[in-house]
């Protein structure tokens, strides 16, 4: 063999053994920069979830201090009854309607939470009521209605009559079973 040959047949085999390292290490350096991109994604994740552990822990702090206060002030649930209210389109005169509204104020021994109050005067009549009373007014002009049927148009219309005002009324009422003492 001549000293050409194996000089050429020399650097073939370096040249294919650097190509070999350079493609290895390209490779290691492509999955090395995914890692790198998935760990600073996974950093990421751990500081917001720090971060709204941290809120939460202090949220729970400030109700934590909110329930200790309300203890130092003889505050405790087993002392509080809670009653759900649910008035729908009843009929009250003023004076009653009045002391409804006196007891939806708080005090220090009731406390009312609202969900909704509606409040119209007597003389008004609802949609539901208005197309009762029409349906009414076309029943009778029909004879196939049996005379065992009960009208649609019942108390309402007679408790509008003769009230004042017209109250719906929905939330929730707690009472103090000790009367704020």
């Amino acid at each position: 063999m001549t000293k050409k040959t194996l000089i050429t047949g020399f650097l073939a085999l370096v040249f294919f053994f650097c190509g070999h390292m350079f493609i290895t290490a390209y490779t290691q350096y492509h999955i090395s920069q995914k890692k790198l991109g998935l760990l600073r994604g996974q950093e990421r994740s751990i500081k917001h979830q720090r971060k709204e552990l941290e809120s939460k822990n202090l949220t729970l702090n400030k109700v934590q201090s909110f329930v200790d206060q309300a203890h130092k002030l003889g505050l405790k649930k087993k002392e509080w009854d809670l009653f759900y209210v649910n008035l729908k389109e009843d009929g009250v005169s003023f004076s009653k309607l009045e002391t409804i509204l006196s007891q939806t104020a708080n005090s220090s021994h009731y406390f009312f939470k609202p969900v909704s109050l509606e409040i119209r005067t007597g003389s008004q009549r609802t949609n539901r009521q208005q197309n009762d009373s029409e349906n009414t007014s076309q029943g009778s002009k029909t004879a196939n209605q049996p005379s065992n049927q009960i009208s649609p148009l019942t108390t309402n219309s007679i408790d509008l009559q003769s009230s004042d005002a017209v109250i719906t009324v929905e939330g929730h009422f707690l009472v103090n079973r000790r009367g704020g003492k």
